[in-house]
């Protein structure tokens, strides 16, 4: 009974990622970079998870070429999550001296197999690799954490509705893959070998399947990167005027919205704004930014609040779903987090207090 018990555990994080791997293999074609990436991704990590199934259902602790490809992917996962995050933050092209970043699982691995082929046991390679590993997780989590900030800043000063836009999601799983990676960390180093015909070893087991689940769930499902970013931009040059003085300029742009209403505009986009002041969005971004201590995305949805509080004050008895339709917000669910962010209430609890 244990030994099907450490064979069902042993094989489970291999068996989600394959299952991802075939999910992801089948929609290829029609993928952007970013998923392409990401594929690529969930195919290193299940040739590891199938070495580590391997490793613990043979029972075997002598080293040999399935530890290398072990080796090898180990110390590639991370690296590869880094540049899968760096396509969906950055329009350019990946250029063949940014994978340097899988040097060290190149050469680790390498080492490790010509010492096998040698006849003698890697251990120092082995204590080079757990050196490397943590290493790596921190790396990516700093420079990948950097990157998404700001990409969603980005967003949140271009777009009003950041909603399916914003790479939060993606920033949220980094942080609970490089903690969940803790566990990783210490059973390379207590050792592989310890979990063998182990009930503990359902442990990171467990831990790893969700983790790596999680990460290839939101993937697929992220359609918004730079790429879409860049072909939005694209439709929407920059104006080539000469910047008015910050006064003026945001005299415009409380016109545009106090007067005109423009903030009642679905899927609003700060390139509508800066056409309408006949302004360059970069100042107008910066602007407002420096004048109001807010985002564009932030700027915009206080007016369409305030919009609906107006109306809930003159009519009580008013949908509040379709108030937030007519306010401009892009959906409910968009409309009730904006408006308990910017009054920290819900719309009805707000109500029953005036």
């Amino acid at each position: 009974m244990r030994e099907t018990w450490n064979t069902f555990f042993a094989s489970l994080p291999f068996t989600v990622t394959l299952v991802w791997t075939v999910i992801l293999l089948l929609d290829y074609k029609e993928s952007g970079r970013a998923r392409k990436f990401l594929t690529l991704f969930s195919l290193t990590s299940c040739i590891l998870y199938l070495a580590h199934a391997v490793h613990f259902v043979r029972g075997k602790t002598e080293t040999d070429w399935v530890d290398c490809v072990y080796t090898f992917c180990h110390l590639a996962v991370y690296p590869l999550y880094y540049i899968y995050i760096r396509i969906l933050t950055d329009a350019s092209k990946v250029r063949w001296k940014e994978y340097w970043v899988l040097l060290p699982a190149f050469g680790i691995a390498l080492a490790e197999g010509i010492v096998v082929l040698a006849g003698r046991e890697p251990v120092w390679i082995l204590r080079l690799s757990d050196l490397v590993f943590p290493l790596e997780i921190l790396l990516v989590f700093v420079f990948g954490y950097r990157r998404l900030r700001r990409f969603n800043r980005d967003m949140e000063n271009i777009y009003a509705d950041t909603e399916g836009k914003s790479l939060r999601p993606i920033l949220l799983l980094l942080v609970i893959f490089a903690l969940s990676s803790f566990v990783s960390v210490v059973s390379s180093l207590v050792g592989r070998d310890s979990f063998l015909d182990s009930p503990l070893l359902a442990i990171p087991s467990i831990v790893l399947t969700t983790m790596i689940f999680a990460v290839l769930y939101v993937g697929y499902r992220q359609d918004f990167s730079a790429d879409r970013l860049e072909d939005d931009l694209r439709e929407s040059p920059e104006l080539t005027t000469e910047p008015s003085s910050q006064d003026d300029l945001l005299f415009r742009i409380r016109k545009e919205m106090e007067i005109n209403e423009m903030y009642r505009r679905q899927g609003l986009k700060i390139s509508d704004l800066s056409a309408a002041v006949m302004s360059n969005r970069t100042y107008v971004s910066n602007c407002i930014n420096k004048n109001t201590g807010q985002s564009f995305s932030d700027f915009v949805n206080t007016y369409r609040v305030e919009y609906v509080k107006r109306c809930l004050k003159s009519d009580p008895e008013a949908n509040i779903s379709d108030l937030g339709t007519r306010a401009g917000f892009s959906g409910e669910s968009v409309f009730f987090r904006n408006f308990k962010k910017a009054t920290g209430r819900t719309p009805s609890e707000w109500l029953r207090l005036q």
